[in-house]
């Protein structure tokens, strides 16, 4: 089972509502709504009842979500700790970027995926600055 997929799954579950699911998860409307019907036809059951303004959780839905939310929780675990144990150096990620990187909204899909990673990332805007990667 793919935990992308149930990521978006608590998304969904979050807003109840695609669109805004769907922008918050960084992807098409149709895209989450894919998602979505996989997951539910990989379970065998729905998931959630569609209404023309929203979505609410199924019986299903409201049984598989703490187990959804347990899924997510066990792989940020073991992410953290395999990451807490490569050296310092194999833990860090350089980005090079232009100087108006907050223009383009991309400091808060740094910032998430730091949070979600625990990956130490340096932003560099120096166009002088002369680096060397190993």
């Amino acid at each position: 089972m793919d935990t992308q997929i149930i990521s978006d799954f608590i998304t969904l579950t979050k807003y109840k509502n695609y669109s805004l699911a769907a922008e918050e998860c960084y992807i098409s409307q149709s895209t989450l709504s894919k998602r979505i019907k996989r997951l539910e036809h990989q379970l065998g059951v729905p998931l959630f009842e569609r209404t023309t303004k929203s979505v609410e959780l199924s019986e299903y839905g409201e049984v598989f979500k703490p187990y959804a939310e347990k899924m997510l929780s066990l792989e940020n675990e073991c992410f953290q700790e395999l990451h807490s144990m490569l050296p310092k150096n194999q833990n860090t990620l350089i980005i090079g970027a232009i100087p108006s990187l907050a223009k383009y909204h991309l400091t808060d899909l740094i910032t998430k995926f730091i949070l979600q990673s625990k990956v130490d990332v340096h932003v560099i805007t120096d166009p002088l600055k002369n680096l060397s990667f190993r």
